[in-house]
């Protein structure tokens, strides 16, 4: 009995043993993708497909410049690895191992990038929902101040601790770790230009949206091009940073002409230059001192102090947000009392 039950699992064992990972990935998802068409069978067999010409133009015309305007994005953000092995100036083990480096360092910027994603699938059915209204523009500048506010906090809580996340990469990738400020604020440029970029949607502007991410991308391409050879990942870092930047500075400027919003640009350029001032603090300390201790507990401080701000700032407006609002109102009195 033992050896019919080897020999009946036998073939399967040997065909998992023959797969890769990627293989097998590959494999379930056409699988559950077969289970799920044969499931459906009744909902799609009365289907009939007829092509509406008029229908197809207009979702063409809407659709084609996001599409073209995707591919530019998807540029951004993925060609500076590739153009970082093929063009850095060493020999191609040099070049795996800048690649290496940065890739691995690129993923401590991630915190801000999960606050975008997010950011992304929630506010575009609630800016279109809320287009209509009439207080419309004041709420999409009130959500950019909190999107700021968000993001600033997400580059302090990253920045600041660098000194305890980079143990996250191993020995061999920490000597990148310089590059992680720098994406950082990339990808707080490109926060703010997912926000401001509802403009040219509600506008029915999607074109010129496309062009601002074509422009992105040449940006990209030469930056990569003409400074990879000299500075290696730094020149990738410097570059996603100048791209996102001017899109954000592009988009902002040709928005408030064509649909203006309201946004306080004052009180979020206040948020973002006390942002950059605790962290160059924070550079000057750890540059007096290479005591970890010392330079953890000096981020704290300067993250509580960007805290307090925000607070004293925003305090009408959080005493009116639930869950927090109370606190923030006991905490007040409390404080009004001492």
């Amino acid at each position: 009995m033992p050896d019919a039950a080897a020999k009946s699992t036998g073939w399967l064992h040997n065909w998992y043993l023959q797969q890769t990972k990627t293989g097998l990935l590959l494999k379930a998802n056409l699988a559950q993708a077969v289970v799920t068409f044969i499931l459906l069978f009744k909902e799609w067999r009365t289907i009939r497909f007829e092509l509406e010409k008029n229908l197809w133009r207009q979702l063409w015309r809407y659709s084609s410049p996001m599409i073209i305007g995707g591919l530019a994005g998807m540029v951004n953000e993925v060609i500076d690895r590739q153009m970082l092995g093929k063009l850095y100036n060493g020999s191609e083990q040099e070049s795996n191992i800048q690649v290496a480096i940065y890739g691995y360092c690129y993923k401590l910027s991630i915190i801000i990038t999960l606050f975008i994603s997010a950011f992304k699938m929630a506010a575009e059915p609630f800016f279109f929902n809320k287009s209509q209204d009439k207080d419309a523009g004041k709420v999409y500048a009130r959500v950019m101040k909190w999107f700021v506010i968000t993001l600033a906090i997400a580059f302090l809580f990253t920045a600041l601790f660098l000194d305890i996340w980079k143990y996250i990469v191993g020995p061999a990738y920490r000597s990148g770790v310089g590059v992680v400020p720098v994406l950082l604020a990339a990808n707080l440029c490109l926060g703010i230009y997912y926000n401001l970029s509802i403009w040219y949607k509600l506008a029915d502007k999607l074109r010129i949206g496309m062009y601002i991410a074509l422009f992105g991308a040449a940006i990209t391409f030469l930056g990569n091009y003409y400074f990879i050879p000299v500075f290696g990942y730094y020149a990738c870092a410097w570059t996603t940073f100048s791209c996102y930047f001017l899109m954000m500075i592009i988009c902002y400027k040709v928005g408030q002409r064509m649909y203006p919003i309201p946004y306080n640009v004052k009180k979020i350029a206040a948020y973002l230059v006390a942002m950059l001032l605790l962290y160059f603090i924070h550079v000057g300390v750890g540059a007096i001192t290479g005591n970890l201790v010392i330079r953890v507990l000096a981020g704290m401080i300067l993250m509580g102090l960007f805290l307090m701000l925000v607070l004293f700032a925003e305090k009408k407006e959080l005493e009116r947000m639930p869950f927090i609002g109370p606190y923030v109102t006991k905490w007040m009195e409390k404080r009004a009392v001492a």
